[in-house]
């Protein structure tokens, strides 16, 4: 729990921090609001976000930090993660949830009082059988993942170079796909690795959903942010005929979208008006239009995310 009272899991605050720089530090246990210590949400390492106690103190009162006994034993028969080369990194995709409170609206944490036991044992009845606390390691942010993807990548390299595999050749490149075929990404139900869920122009485009890269100037027309990909894609599976990728960003939000999804078309707009090239990585779907272009249309700003390449001389 934060210092607003929303309960949500270590990776969820992950996210917040990664997507808006905040961390709405304090943290406490969500039912008898002893203290904890973030590891791994604020500052970036190779392990899961994860919380614990100070070193010395303990739960208040009747209280162990876990919802109940039930939900105890269903966790446990979960399998372990797998860390690759000691890098721990998200195994799912999921959309982003409105956190649980266990307080009023508006009503701030205890702080430096303990809750009753009372109210301690209804909290954990209360949030006894959510999926809130849930351990696996999960993000709503495709800049997670991408993040991630790009340690194992590294941790690929590593390995490939402490065994002294030549760059280009069949065992360099099976080491690349043995670390990032042995962690699994789950894309909302899609059960995949960090090998299959990433496409580049070197794939051709798939019937379902994929995290996608590209780079291209950002454009800005009446309806859409539009950047068309530098490279072209295949047009189908093994054939030769290339044809152009376009990513397509609404230019009207979600009705309730959040804050930082407003700043995020800010940014694009800006960026449109100066033909940033950017690097881009995005999640979704690409069809074939009349004009026989792939098209990806973003249906979340959750699921984009870049790095600028380039800026004309006269913008810089």
């Amino acid at each position: 729990m934060d210092c607003r009272g929303d309960i949500r899991t270590a990776y969820e605050f992950k996210d917040i921090v990664a997507d808006s720089g905040v961390s709405h530090r304090p943290y406490r246990c969500p039912f008898c609001e002893a203290p904890y210590e973030d590891r791994c949400i604020v500052t970036e390492c190779v392990k899961a976000p994860h919380f614990k106690l100070p070193k010395g103190t303990r739960h208040r009162g009747n209280c162990d930090g876990e919802p109940e006994i039930a939900s105890r034993v269903e966790r446990a028969a979960s399998p372990a993660r797998m860390v690759v080369g000691d890098v721990d990194v998200p195994e799912a995709l999921v959309a982003r949830r409105n956190p649980r409170r266990v307080t009023p609206a508006g009503a701030p944490p205890a702080a430096s009082t303990s809750p009753s036991d009372e109210e301690t044992r209804r909290r954990r009845k209360m949030l006894a059988a959510e999926r809130t606390l849930d351990s696996k390691f999960t993000s709503y942010l495709l800049q997670q993942i991408v993040s991630a993807h790009r340690k194992l990548m590294k941790a690929a390299f590593d390995q490939a170079s402490a065994a002294k595999l030549t760059k280009g050749s069949s065992a360099y490149g099976d080491m690349f796909r043995a670390v990032l075929e042995a962690r699994p990404l789950d894309l909302f139900g899609q059960r995949l690795t960090y090998r299959s869920a990433f496409l580049s122009s070197r794939l051709s485009p798939s019937s379902k959903p994929r995290i996608y890269s590209g780079s291209g100037a950002v454009e800005n027309t009446d309806s859409d942010y539009v950047i068309t990909d530098k490279d072209t894609w295949p047009r189908e599976f093994k054939s030769s005929e290339r044809v152009p990728l376009i990513l397509c960003v609404p230019l009207v939000p979600a009705a309730d979208a959040p804050v930082v999804h407003l700043r995020v078309m800010e940014e694009l707009q800006r960026m449109g008006e100066r033909r940033d090239t950017i690097h881009w990585w995005a999640y979704g779907a690409a069809r074939l239009d009349e004009a026989g272009r792939w098209v990806l249309t973003l249906t979340s700003l959750d699921h984009l995310c870049w790095e600028v390449v380039s800026r004309p001389a006269s913008m810089r």
